[in-house]
């Protein structure tokens, strides 16, 4: 650095070999049976998405709302209460977002694209 102050940056491709390399973890449990749902959601009534810069073109997108029907009758098995549900649907969106398996903006979701 010659003390001048930075006016721009060039931004590098990431090698494709790299992210390939990248494993995602296996999904068990209810983190599994809450992807399961989005799956099935987006199946069922998701839309694919045109013109709206907030949300990937042509991939199909759905309302959290759908996907939390989704997961609530597939856990009506389990016999717990709605709240118990409701509160576990919000840490499984959380896991699956941090585990890069969904993206959510606003209250649309969708399925992270594997490499």
């Amino acid at each position: 650095m010659d003390g001048d102050p930075i006016t721009s940056c060039i931004v590098k491709p990431q090698d494709a070999s790299y992210a390939k390399t990248i494993k995602r973890r296996r999904l068990t449990g209810l983190t599994e049976v809450a992807h399961q749902a989005l799956v099935d959601a987006i199946r069922d009534t998701g839309v694919k998405v045109q013109g709206n810069p907030d949300l990937p073109a042509g991939r199909k997108v759905v309302n959290v709302i759908e996907w939390r029907n989704q997961y609530s009758r597939k856990r009506e098995v389990d016999r717990v209460q709605k709240a118990s549900v409701s509160k576990d649907f919000e840490r499984q969106v959380a896991k699956l977002i941090d585990l890069n398996y969904v993206r959510k903006e606003g209250d649309c979701v969708w399925l992270v694209e594997r490499t």
